[in-house]
């Protein structure tokens, strides 16, 4: 019986053949591997398709990164927060950081207690009832030092606490309210001198439907000339020229 060679499994049948020069040493006709014996002359070796896999190097690419098992990210502490709203200026912590949620109005409630105190204010420590219908809702509840800076400070720069009332006009209140303060419903707030004097902020809240006092909560002219000072008069030791 004659030997069957190649994949086909069929005798040599005087073909054209080539030998595999791998771990296999098999014989293969040259039409049922696509080779002929012109381009055979041009091989210096040929392997089959099983030794060319049993003897290719390991392949040099990376392996498909492995999806890391789900992880949860450690919750920071209360005092962590804090420390962190404290980096951002006063009238962003209130107006954009504090509405987010309960425990950012949490933090920056507790990262003004320090500004409070420093300029001697206090908790107002009236039934939280009450509090709530105020301009400024459940701050006086959940956030009362927030409360605090928001009632007593100035609402123009927030570096020192305010003096002269800003209050809508009352046209404005007929028309319709208009947000100051992160609060649709303020109706009045207080300014620093220095920002009650301010031509810019003093025409862009007059637009707004707002009017500053001339006079402070204490008792202060807004300007020298103001409340019992005459014009020409002796102000501080000096003329008050026109």
């Amino acid at each position: 019986e004659e030997p069957t060679y190649c994949v086909c499994g069929k005798p040599w049948g005087d073909r054209f053949m080539l030998a595999c020069e791998g771990p296999c040493k098999r014989w293969f006709h040259g039409a049922c591997v696509n080779v002929s014996p012109k381009r055979a002359k041009l091989l210096d070796a040929w392997l089959c398709t099983e030794c060319t896999v049993k003897t290719a190097p390991p392949s040099l690419e990376r392996p498909a990164p492995v999806a890391p098992a789900a992880t949860t990210l450690p919750v920071l502490s209360h005092d962590i927060w804090a420390h962190i709203t404290s980096f951002v200026p006063i009238p962003t912590r209130i107006v954009r950081v504090a509405p987010l949620s309960r425990l950012l109005l949490s933090a920056v409630n507790a990262s003004l207690e320090p500004w409070c105190r420093s300029h001697d204010l206090a908790l107002d420590h009236r039934p939280r009832q009450s509090s709530r219908r105020g301009p400024f809702g459940v701050l006086a509840v959940l956030g009362p030092w927030v409360h605090v800076a928001l009632k007593h400070g100035c609402h123009g720069c927030f570096d020192s606490v305010g003096e002269f009332a800003c209050k809508r006009t009352s046209a404005a209140l007929a028309a319709s309210p208009v947000a100051m303060c992160g609060n649709a419903a303020a109706r009045r707030f207080l300014l620093c001198k220095r920002c009650a004097r301010r031509d810019a902020l003093v025409l862009r809240l007059n637009q707004a439907g707002y009017e500053v006092a001339m006079e402070s909560i204490h008792g202060r002219p807004l300007y020298p000339r103001h409340f019992h000072c005459p014009l020409g008069a002796y102000v501080d030791g000096a003329p008050d020229e026109v």
